[in-house]
C-alpha cells in the first residue's frame, strides 16, 4: 500500500494542499495506518445504500 500524496488527502479532506500542510500535517505523522482507517470507514458509510423503515 503507497502512502496517498498530500493533493490526495487534501481532496479527501475537502481542503486545499495549503490548508492542509498548514493546518492539519501535525495530526497525520506518524497515524498514516490509524487515519486511512478512519477515513476509509467514514466514507464507506456514504456508499451503503439507505435503509428502508418497515411499515
Amino acid at each position: 500500500m503507497r502512502a496517498p500524496t498530500p493533493a490526495e488527502v487534501a481532496q479527501r479532506a475537502g481542503n486545499s494542499v495549503e490548508v492542509l500542510l498548514s493546518r492539519y500535517a501535525r495530526c497525520l505523522y506518524d497515524r498514516q495506518p490509524i487515519n486511512n482507517q478512519c477515513i476509509e470507514g467514514l466514507l464507506s458509510d456514504y456508499d451503503k445504500p439507505p435503509e428502508l423503515d418497515e411499515a
